[in-house]
């Protein structure tokens, strides 16, 4: 391969800037502009909020970061982070009572009491339309034994599941998203709407894999950062009401002679541009580089 024109390896920036390597004169930096906060996961593996338009150099389950680049998202599921607004039916739900993948001690607590019955709360509306797809999630952490967390999105999405919480494995339609330290996993569902419906969705605790009833015994859950968005999952956007994410935008004017881009991501899979723009932007996902030749 020639000597690159261009080389970005995701590690210095500042306020609306990406340094590239090369060229070593400046001449190559990107210009970065993202119109609100979004969140990261930092090298202590914490998710933390990154202010408007300062990249996102993401180092989740790396050691290495790589710059996160997303399309606008809205997290439509209101009080994402506290029991405001949500129901709950044979448990109680109380905030602040662990540490959350923030490290802040700000994750609820849902609870069974010892009625026989359904353990959980209903989540408040969201609406969705037909023939959209929308992924729910949320991040849960084990309190108790023997217990299950059981998504109930039936009436909203036609779609529940289980995740156990001892074992990580899951059912139905609910999937292990993202595994983060001290115990917190990311869960949720990814479908179709199959109608227009505005309504909400059951997070419960159970003894199982099935949406059952039972005698409760006081065992309980750690949960945090519901999340409702169109498409497909992306970074955690903190709520009280409805809150938008917007785009990530880093692009550059590409040097003179260039005939093949090469983006590589955190997965190692790549995208090879070779028909070239006067100016580039960078595709969306977890960027490791970009290489102009």
């Amino acid at each position: 391969m020639s000597n690159p024109k261009l080389a970005l390896i995701p590690s210095g920036y500042n306020d609306s800037k990406v340094y590239s390597i090369l060229p070593s004169d400046g001449s190559g930096d990107f210009q970065f502009d993202r119109e609100s906060s979004g969140t990261r996961v930092n090298k202590d593996g914490l998710i933390e909020t990154i202010t408007d338009d300062y990249p996102r150099l993401d180092w989740f389950n790396s050691d290495c970061p790589s710059l996160l680049i997303e399309s606008q998202k809205t997290n439509t599921q209101t009080h994402s982070e506290t029991s405001t607004g949500k129901t709950p039916t044979g448990a109680t739900l109380t905030n602040d009572k662990a540490t959350s993948p923030t490290g802040e001690y700000n994750a609820m607590e849902l609870k069974e009491d010892t009625s026989t019955g359904k353990h959980r709360f209903f989540t408040g509306n969201v609406t969705v339309v037909d023939s959209t797809t929308y992924t729910l999630s949320l991040f849960v952490k084990k309190n108790s034994d023997n217990r299950f967390i059981f998504i109930n999105a039936g009436s909203l999405i036609g779609v529940s599941g289980s995740f156990n919480l001892d074992t990580q494995a899951v059912t139905g339609g609910v999937q292990l998203f993202e595994t983060y330290p001290n115990g917190w996993y990311r869960i949720g569902i990814t479908e179709e709407a199959s109608s227009n419906v505005t309504g909400g969705y059951f997070v419960q605790l159970q003894q199982g894999t099935t949406d059952a009833s039972y005698t409760g015994d006081g065992s309980s859950v750690f949960v945090w950062g519901l999340q409702f968005e169109v498409g497909s999952l992306s970074s955690y956007i903190k709520t009280t009401t409805a809150v938008t994410r917007e785009a990530d935008v880093c692009s550059v004017t590409t040097p003179s002679g260039v005939t093949q881009i090469v983006e590589t991501f955190s997965n190692n899979t790549t995208n090879t541009i070779t028909s070239i723009p006067a100016t580039y932007t960078i595709s969306s996902g977890k960027v490791k580089k970009v290489i102009m030749t």
